[in-house]
């Protein structure tokens, strides 16, 4: 109730109209605002709020009788739509598409006001009938909003398949473009309406076309994690090739959005495995990346380049270990990924998997034909630096025994034992002194 919504001040200075429709029913509101003459912008706001709190995405349908003085100002407009909630297509409408639903003097018949309903109302409420109507009316079954936005593309995008059929059947135009090249099929893909997706491209909508971005439906439902929708495309031929402007591809685009039943069915449909995406990334440096280890291992069966290198000279290897999926940088060690590579930052698979304190890993690393214990990261430390530093005492040991150099010292001068020394990190301390480090220290 209104009541609830407004302070008893601001309910007593309510004017007679609003007094006397607190109560009623949405129909009852229309009724009510159809006899009665121009409401005060205040009312208008009031009466929003108060239909929005109770009725709701029906409660739009309330908004062509609203007759408010043509004057508002475009602040007040704001005022009065941002009261109704959960209807996102009036953020693309124009200011002056607003003042023709605000301003009806001229444009609603008492006895026929019904053929007057915005249509984007009527696809948001679903009534099919009413679209009907205003499209028999004479309306363009093209009209679009200021965003662009067609009929077409807004009952695709909420899923209303009943509504698109008679779009359709209307000569609705399949090809159109909102202002960001987003076609109604575009819309579909992007509302996860496979059976929508589906009579688009029975109607002849392309199935490749692109939005302003470079992205095609079939990208849209990759990045939606819409299954159905991405078998309709690969069904009608999509092109699995097209990426956006950005680089990236349907494969890509399901992995790197951990959408792994998507990205399987991909790989088993054609895709390109070893295709390359933003910073040269391929897919299984996202899947290594991501932890989709049933993605990893397909890509593997199918013969992925495991030493494939991005931007930054990192292998799939370090992908998984910067994420610190065990498993999948156990998976690819078995398959020989490359424990040498040494990325632009420095960082090696020896190096990142002592930071993390993984010995599994850096046992199997270095059994898998490391040949430089010593590598050094972008600051200077070597793997057992960062062991020592981190007090990784059992990886420490293994670096020890493994013949890593125990008086190395990090860009600044620092030694390995004075930074075990200084964090007060006793074990390693003794087993650096116990192997026989220099006990010599940088100037402070």
């Amino acid at each position: 109730m209104i009541s609830d919504l407004l302070s008893a001040e601001s309910h007593a200075m309510c004017s007679p109209i609003m007094q006397a429709i607190i109560e009623l029913p949405l129909d009852s509101i229309i009724n009510t605002l159809q006899n009665s003459k121009s409401i005060s912008t205040r009312d208008a706001i009031q009466l929003a709020e108060h239909a929005s709190e109770m009725f709701g995405p029906e409660s739009i349908r309330i908004l062509p009788y609203m007759q408010v003085n043509p004057e508002i100002s475009t602040s007040d407009i704001i005022d009065i739509l941002s009261k109704f909630k959960d209807v996102p297509i009036l953020q693309k409408l124009s200011r002056n598409f607003i003042i023709d639903l605000l301003d009806q003097e001229n444009a609603v018949e008492d006895d026929e006001p019904e053929e007057n309903f915005n249509i984007f109302m009527e696809i948001e409420t679903n009534n099919l009938k009413n679209i009907q109507k205003i499209i028999e009316s004479g309306i363009d079954v093209n009209t679009r909003t200021d965003g662009d936005i067609t009929p077409l593309m807004y009952s695709s995008l909420k899923g209303h398949l009943n509504q698109v059929e008679y779009l359709l059947s209307k000569h609705a135009d399949i090809t159109l473009k909102d202002d960001d090249g987003y076609t109604a099929l575009h819309w579909a893909a992007k509302g996860r309406h496979s059976e929508i997706v589906r009579k688009l491209l029975e109607s002849g909508a392309d199935v490749n076309s692109t939005n302003e971005n470079g992205s095609t439906p079939l990208l849209v439902s990759c990045g939606e994690g819409d299954l159905e929708s991405v078998k309709v495309f690969v069904n009608y031929h999509a092109d699995l090739t097209k990426s956006d402007k950005s680089g990236m591809f349907p494969l890509i685009q399901s992995i790197l959005n951990k959408h792994d039943d998507i990205a399987l069915y991909l790989i088993d449909n054609g895709s390109d495995i070893n295709q390359v995406g933003p910073d040269n990334n391929t897919p299984l440096h996202y899947a290594a990346l991501n932890g989709l280890s049933d993605v990893v291992q397909k890509l593997i069966s199918r013969n992925a380049s495991v030493n494939a290198l991005n931007s930054f000279n990192e292998n799939p290897l370090i992908a998984s270990l910067t994420s610190q999926n065990l498993d999948i940088a156990n998976l690819l060690l078995d398959v020989d990924a490359d424990v040498n590579i040494q990325s632009t930052n420095g960082f090696t698979p020896l190096i990142l998997a002592t930071q993390n304190n993984n010995l599994e890993i850096a046992e199997n690393i270095i059994k898998k034909g490391l040949k430089d214990i010593d590598s050094k990261n972008s600051y200077g430390e070597t793997a057992l630096f960062i062991a020592a530093k981190n007090n990784f005492n059992k990886i420490l040991d293994l670096l020890i025994k493994s013949g890593a150099d125990i008086d190395t010292t990090s860009k600044d001068g620092t030694s390995t034992l004075e930074i075990a020394i200084d964090n007060n990190n006793e074990a390693s301390t003794f087993l650096l002194i116990n192997a026989g480090a220099k006990q010599t220290f940088s100037e402070e």
